[in-house]
């Protein structure tokens, strides 16, 4: 299975320093009755990592949310035009009670939270400008709004034009 490039906005800086950065600890989601320890077992089967990164995406872009899948690559893109990170996707699942979702990142001014999650692991820094990336990838654009998906051949442009994300994947397998 070929693993996809899924570009995602960073957001709010704090909100990524606690979640991804940092992480979030196991023990901190069962002592606060956010997760089951059933849920995290579950979790466990895939990694095998007490801190956990996790990053969330709104409703209104459930579309793009179902195209990723489990071992597909996430870009995260910042302010400044830059894709700042990039980490493995190993999990991802839908907050059907925006338990988790408001526990991590409260909600924002419209009352909305961000309950389809998923779980990231070997984060790592790139330095990638968003112009040069779109470009690539035929887009005449300089941010990203939101998430993005790429189809196959769109990720296999980026794969081979940036050999950080090839030797990447290459450390993956």
């Amino acid at each position: 299975m070929f693993r996809k490039i899924f570009l995602q906005n960073g957001g709010q800086t704090n909100n990524y320093k606690r979640t991804i950065l940092k992480g979030v600890d196991f023990s901190e989601l069962l002592r606060n009755n956010i997760i089951t320890l059933k849920e995290k077992e579950e979790i466990l089967k895939i990694m095998d990592n007490e801190k956990l990164l996790f990053w969330g995406i709104k409703q209104n872009l459930s579309a793009e949310f179902d195209k990723i899948n489990e071992g597909d690559i996430a870009l995260i893109y910042f302010s400044g035009k830059k894709f700042k990170s990039m980490a493995k996707i190993v999990y991802k699942f839908e907050d059907k009670k925006f338990k988790l979702a408001e526990y991590l990142w409260g909600k924002d001014n419209c009352g909305k939270t961000w309950p389809n999650i998923y779980i990231l692991d070997d984060l790592e820094n790139i330095d990638i400008p968003s112009e040069d990336l779109f470009k690539i990838i035929g887009e005449n654009r300089t941010f990203l709004q939101g998430s993005k998906c790429l189809e196959i051949e769109k990720s296999k442009k980026i794969i081979e034009t940036y050999p950080i994300i090839n030797e990447y994947l290459m450390k993956q397998k």
